[in-house]
């Protein structure tokens, strides 16, 4: 199976969400899957979207922001796997394949706002 795992960012930073996804990646490509990876981290954004990203993350919308710019640049790439994995929030403007969203930490009460999507 192939398998997409969409993240705020990749190895380069080494907090707790990006430990599961190495682990996460490690355990399933050990069981003959395809992993791959895609970071908001990893877009280049032009300078509008930069100075919009800054803006956004002063408020509680950076994460929704974060996740629709993700959205965008996955859509291309998403004919090539068979399921999407995504931390926290980062697959919830992804539509049309199947999808595992974990949620780390509590957030039970934004989990509530888009439960009828899922």
């Amino acid at each position: 199976m192939k398998i997409a795992i969409l993240a705020l960012a990749g190895s380069e930073f080494r907090g707790g969400v990006e430990k599961f996804n190495a682990n996460l990646t490690r355990a399933l490509e050990s069981g003959g899957h395809s992993v791959k990876l895609v970071a908001f981290s990893q877009i280049k954004q032009t300078k509008t979207q930069i100075w919009i990203s800054k803006a956004m993350g002063k408020t509680p919308y950076s994460g929704y922001w974060k996740a629709r710019m993700l959205a965008k640049h996955f859509e291309p790439q998403k004919k090539d796997f068979d399921l999407v994995i995504a931390n926290d929030f980062f697959g919830l403007y992804v539509t049309g394949i199947k999808q595992i969203m974990v949620m780390h930490g509590l957030y039970s009460d934004v989990f509530d706002c888009f439960r009828h999507k899922i």
